[in-house]
């Protein structure tokens, strides 16, 4: 009722179509029979034969489909039949690049990874894979700032870009491709520009932190100017913070003006001023810097303070009208009198007005002083002039009582201290406090430390009590660590208090994250039932720990959004029905990021892989028609290897669910057919004979393997053609032009139409008779000689087919040999020859070392199968400088290693092949770094003084030295010697450290020694440090004190009370 076949496009005209033949009575009339077909279609038919040639090339881009009404007429009687011509695509068409709207685009440098910043557009009036577009960069994307998705043409942001250290402004050409045989590209690029945009993220800085002016009589010589600069704005202003009365700072100058005279104390030497910078669009963002002014003030021939101490220290139970110390003024040209009085003063102390004697006038009390000072403001005068020149002093109360009490630390100093592991060298991570109540020195307070498990980390400031890091900390070594930190008073007999503080080490937030594996595979069911599936589940960590601040996205690999990720779990699940005979395997990209500290960038990385495969859920097998007319020559030859015909039905499936077996539902009695179970092929068990039986009707059914089995059936329509008088005209091999496929063409495809040649109208029949290899994935159509996809078309299986095409016309027979090429796809990802990959190597192999060597394979052709390497992240971002791998897999040094600061590397390596777009996959490569004894141990300094009490018994441990090696094992033993020279009691033990006091000790002979001590390591001596340390004896009371000084004092007898006389 229906013919229906193909023509390739572009054809020239006079390509044959088709030959129709109409029957008559069941037999064929020739010559008798005439055909006609109707008007204004680019097609004609033979009157006399029914064959169907094309009148002009046909173009399927402007018309793809053709229904021709074909009659025949024989005598007064007519027919007629609807043939459908399907006109088949040539890659013809040249694919459009669309120009880019808009082509130019900025957006701000906190854009941040992953960003949609445009999409590229073009057609292509071809269809099926020479329609789909292939978008790629041309030029401008040299350091990968954008990824362009191939397919969508959808431009996303690779990194957070920094305005200030890269580039501003990128000029990227994009150009279209398309994916057919031959591919076609634009014959134009589109362009666009993107501009980075700034944004204020840093605070101005001063060219220095602290600024000294000198402000003489009033006027700053030289000018008093601070600066500061921004490499992000030139808007940068000053403002006074304090002391705004005084002094004012240029908005935009930065110089230091007096607001008004007479402003300034005459008491003050020095004004501390404050001076802060910000930018004018961002005033949040400032910063600050001192500034010291000093204030000089000169008089004219006024007397002068001779340069004395500035403070003097006077015992706390002086009787009233006891001289505590003298001050004393002159002229510098010639001498003068000189009148001394208070500025201000205190209601303990008097001044004598002519020789400048201070002396107690009341009671001293060092508990009741405010610490034990008291301030005092003198001013000398000329008496002549009035001329007057001030001085200050400080008078420092002496406590008399005995070192009573041992320093303590107060509840501000820390007892757990959050150290992050990336922290530089120097970094203050804590601020010890301790008191001593007692006087000076005996209260001085001076901070060490003593030892623990973080000795040799980190060191004290032996004044301010300041804890900082003194060694690179690393993820790999313990969580915890406990310093034990001492407190020592200033005592002849000092008194000391310990505390131990515990370090926790963790990440900063300036830490990048790692995902704990670098490709994650699973597995979703297709149809319904998948939306709302969790697929599977990433995690990332900072270093040794999960941190819950971490978040994950999506950034490639899910063009039509079927997937989402939890931003904070992790977790993947699909949004939308997976439909396996769309879209087999997803390959999805998943980033992560986390806040960074104030003022930082996020921390992202971008390898990890979730590569997700669609599970096939069975469907059943499809047949093109449910029913169907087939013909077979009455003289076809009985035989079992030689099918008369085969059937076929289409199942999308795959695996088991797409295997197919065919069966004869039914078969009637004496049936001369027989079909093949595998292949469909239907062989003649017995001759026919058209007039005992014209016509058959066969019912086969095709079942999958599935579980539970589905099937098909169809109706086959089986028309003997009687035999006619054998002709003489030539039945000859088309010449076939290379015929290709290219591997996942959808089933059911054509692929060429196979047409032998006939010198006259004779019908022909056609049939696959072998193939090599065996089990060829394409049938051809008995009547039509056109070859169709009907099983999956896979490189890996075979690169091409050879078949033999039978030709019959009834009386002739002919083979037909010819080959179909498959066209590989790049659809196989690299595969590591392992998931993980465990190196070790020495630190500090030279520049070039090969650490391993790491293998992945691509069973595709070509380029697509060619497999480079490249490091794509780390745990630790040092790890990326420390390391280089080579085209074809081998890892090496690039840059000298240090176990001490980091023992093990763990890095993700891709494997990219060379297909267009190229497919990656990842593995994770463990580098364990063994030592080398490189280190020299060392003495935490600054090294203490040891107080040792001139009773310390014979064979007492007093001291315990302690040095640091951070190498490893045996390389990490520190073995201690003490330079012996004369008189030196004491012995240290090599392994300990003990100071051991080996003869008696007495104050009166000798007040302290210095001790030269090495600390060396005994695999490798030469590895020493040596120090001085210094010990002090203490005094233990054994005798009463005496008095020196003149036993006869002469004086005038006008001599000013409270003048000078003696020293005692």
């Amino acid at each position: 009722t229906k013919y229906r076949t193909y023509v390739v496009e572009g054809q020239p005209s006079d390509t044959w179509v088709l030959t129709v033949q109409a029957y008559n009575t069941g037999s064929i009339l020739r010559g008798q029979m005439q055909y006609t077909i109707g008007t204004g279609l680019p097609f004609a038919i033979s009157l006399s034969t029914g064959t169907i040639t094309t009148t002009t090339p046909l173009n399927r881009e402007f018309i793809n489909f053709y229904s021709l009404n074909v009659t025949a007429t024989y005598v007064s009687r007519s027919s007629s039949v609807i043939v459908e011509v399907t006109v088949l695509d040539v890659n013809d068409k040249i694919p459009i690049l669309n120009p880019a709207v808009p082509n130019s685009i900025s957006f701000p440098e906190t854009t941040q990874e992953g960003a949609l910043l445009a999409t590229i557009t073009g057609s292509d009036a071809d269809i099926g894979t020479n329609g789909m577009l292939a978008f790629y960069t041309v030029s401008g994307n040299d350091d990968t700032a954008f990824s362009l998705d191939p397919l969508s043409g959808t431009i996303r942001l690779t990194r957070q870009l920094d305005y200030e250290t890269g580039p501003r402004t990128y000029t990227v050409a994009f150009g279209l491709s398309d994916f057919g045989t031959p591919r076609l590209t634009s014959t134009t690029t589109t362009t666009i520009t993107f501009r980075l945009q700034n944004v204020i993220e840093n605070p101005p800085q001063f060219s220095s932190s602290i600024y000294t002016c000198t402000l003489t009589n009033g006027v700053f010589n030289p000018a008093c100017i601070v600066s500061a600069t921004s490499v992000e704005s030139n808007g940068v202003q000053y403002n006074v913070y304090n002391n705004e009365i005084a002094f004012s700072v240029g908005l935009s100058s930065g110089q230091i003006q007096m607001r008004a005279a007479g402003t300034l104390d005459p008491s003050y030497k020095t004004y501390p001023l404050l001076v802060t910078t910000s930018i004018s669009q961002s005033p949040s963002l400032n910063s600050s810097a001192l500034v010291f002014i000093s204030v000089v003030v000169t008089y004219t021939n006024s007397p002068l303070f001779e340069p004395l101490p500035s403070s003097f220290r006077v015992p706390e139970n002086l009787p009233n009208n006891t001289i505590a110390f003298f001050i004393h003024a002159r002229y510098a040209s010639s001498p003068g009198a000189v009148v001394y009085s208070w500025i201000s003063g205190n209601g303990s102390f008097g001044i004598s007005a002519l020789s400048g004697a201070v002396y107690v006038t009341g009671p001293l009390n060092y508990e009741t002083s405010g610490g034990g000072a008291y301030v005092i403001n003198v001013v000398a005068t000329n008496p002549a002039t009035n001329a007057q020149q001030p001085m200050m002093y400080t008078v420092m109360i002496s406590d008399v009582s005995e070192n009573t009490m041992a320093p303590f630390f107060t509840d501000t100093s820390p007892r757990e201290v959050l150290v992050f592991i990336d922290s530089a060298v120097g970094t203050t991570v804590a601020n010890l406090t301790a008191l001593d109540y007692d006087p000076a020195p005996d209260g001085v307070v001076t901070y060490a430390v003593l030892g623990g498990t973080g000795y040799g980390y980190f060191a004290i400031n032996r004044s301010t009590g300041a804890l900082a890091t003194s060694f690179m900390l690393t993820a790999f070594g313990p969580s915890k660590l406990v310093l034990s930190v001492a407190a020592r008073d200033g005592s002849l007999k000092p008194m000391q208090s310990v505390c131990n503080v515990t370090l926790i080490l963790a990440n900063s937030s300036n830490a990048k994250p790692f995902f704990t594996a670098p490709v994650t595979v699973a597995g979703v069911p297709e149809g319904p039932t998948s939306v709302g599936s969790i697929v599977a589940m990433v995690t990332a960590y900072t270093s040794d720990s999960v941190d819950l601040t971490i978040s994950y996205t999506i950034t490639s690999g899910d063009s039509y959004r079927q997937f989402s990720v939890n931003n904070a779990s992790g977790i993947v699940s699909t949004v939308s029905e997976l439909n396996y005979q769309q879209q087999s395997v997803y390959s999805l990209v998943i980033s992560t990021s986390r806040p960074g500290t104030p003022g930082s960038a996020k921390q992202t990385s971008t390898v990890a892989l979730v590569v997700i495969n669609v599970e096939d859920v069975n469907f059943p097998p499809q047949f093109g028609n449910i029913n169907f007319t087939a013909l077979v020559f009455q003289n076809f030859p009985v035989s079992a290897t030689v099918p008369a015909m085969r059937v076929f039905a289409l199942d999308f499936d795959t695996g088991n669910n797409s295997l197919l077996s065919y069966s004869i539902l039914n078969p009637a009695p004496g049936l001369p057919f027989a079909i093949d179970l595998w292949s469909g092929n239907i062989f003649l068990t017995s001759a026919l004979n058209a007039s005992l039986a014209p016509r058959y009707a066969v019912t086969v059914r095709a079942t999958d393997q599935g579980i539970p089995p589905l099937s098909q059936s169809t109706t086959i329509q089986i028309v003997v053609v009687p035999p006619s008088s054998p002709s003489a005209a030539s039945l000859t091999c088309s010449t076939v032009p290379g015929i290709t496929v290219v591997e996942y063409v959808p089933l059911g495809t054509p692929v060429a139409a196979y047409v032998a040649q006939v010198s006259d109208s004779r019908v022909l029949m056609y049939s696959i008779q072998s193939s090599t290899p065996t089990n060829p994935p394409f049938s051809i159509l008995v009547t039509t000689g056109v070859l169709y996809v009907i099983a999956p078309v896979r490189y890996a299986v075979s690169a091409s087919y050879t078949l033999t095409i039978g030709v019959s016309d009834r009386w002739n027979n002919i083979q037909c040999t010819f080959t179909v090429s498959v066209i590989d796809v790049n659809d196989k990802r690299p595969q590591f020859s392992a998931t993980n990959f465990h190196f070790a190597t020495t630190e500090h192999a030279g520049v070039g070392t090969v650490v391993g060597m790491v293998a992945a394979t691509d069973s595709d052709a070509g380029a697509n199968g060619m497999v480079t390497y490249s490091i794509v992240d780390a745990a630790n971002p040092l790890s990326l400088t420390l390391f280089n791998i080579t085209n074809d897999g081998f890892l090496k040094v690039s840059a000298d290693i240090n176990r001490e600061i980091l023992p093990i590397h763990t890095l993700t390596v891709a494997a990219a092949d060379g297909g267009t777009p190229p497919l990656v996959n990842y593995t994770r490569v463990v580098v364990q770094v063994t030592d080398m004894n490189d280190y020299t141990p060392t003495f935490l300094f600054p090294v203490p003084d040891i107080f040792v009490p001139e009773n310390a018994a014979i064979g007492s441990t007093v001291f315990l030295i302690t040095a640091f090696d951070p190498d490893d094992g045996t390389n990490a033993v520190v073995v201690f010697s003490l330079q012996q020279s004369a008189g030196i009691p004491f012995s240290l033990t090599p392994s300990t450290g003990s100071l051991i006091v080996t003869t008696p000790l007495d104050y009166e002979s000798s007040t302290g020694y210095n001790l030269v001590i090495t600390a060396s390591n005994p695999s490798n001596p030469g590895l020493n440090t040596t120090a001085t340390f210094h010990v002090s004896i203490q005094d233990i009371s054994d005798s009463g004190p005496t008095i020196t000084g003149p036993s006869e004092v002469s004086i005038l007898e006008d001599l000013e009370p409270y003048s000078f006389m003696a020293q005692f």
